[in-house]
């Protein structure tokens, strides 16, 4: 009985498609086939009539990610985990800001494979989200890909 083979799982892998393993290693040293880094993030957040831009690579430890401070309103935090080891995934948080400390009003989460940066929504994968405090003010925000 014949033996199945099975697709090669490495994009360059599928594309070059070698018949033997030394045909394979050949093809990933002369094919150009490199592991790519994980692109930044850039994110456009808008409150009260002013921008605020924040660029999010990834990071092994996403514990650490301060967030950003919008006036005394809310806090936005971009958290991008896309390192070896480690779960690959990006959150968005929004905090509104009280007396009593931050408090979470939204959680965005999106687990590999991610979308991709769409034309049709201002060329962002998350769209335009319109966050509100307990006051009624409005935070919205949205992200992309930045291009390599």
């Amino acid at each position: 009985m014949a033996k199945k083979s099975r697709p090669l799982s490495s994009p360059c892998a599928r594309r070059l498609r070698p018949s033997t393993g030394l045909g394979l290693l050949m093809a990933l040293i002369l094919g150009g086939c490199t592991k790519r880094a994980a692109p930044p993030v850039d994110c456009v957040i808008e409150y009260g009539g002013t921008t605020h831009l924040l660029s999010v690579s990834p990071t092994a430890d996403p514990y650490r990610v301060a967030p950003l401070a919008i006036e005394d309103a809310f806090e936005f935090k971009a958290v991008y985990t896309a390192v070896p080891k480690v779960p690959r995934a990006l959150g968005f948080y929004v905090y509104s800001l009280s007396e009593r400390g931050p408090v979470l009003v939204e959680e965005t989460k999106y687990q590999a494979p991610f979308p991709r940066n769409a034309p049709s929504v201002n060329g962002t994968f998350t769209g335009s989200h319109h966050v509100y405090g307990p006051d009624g003010e409005e935070l919205v925000y949205s992200c992309r890909f930045r291009s390599q």
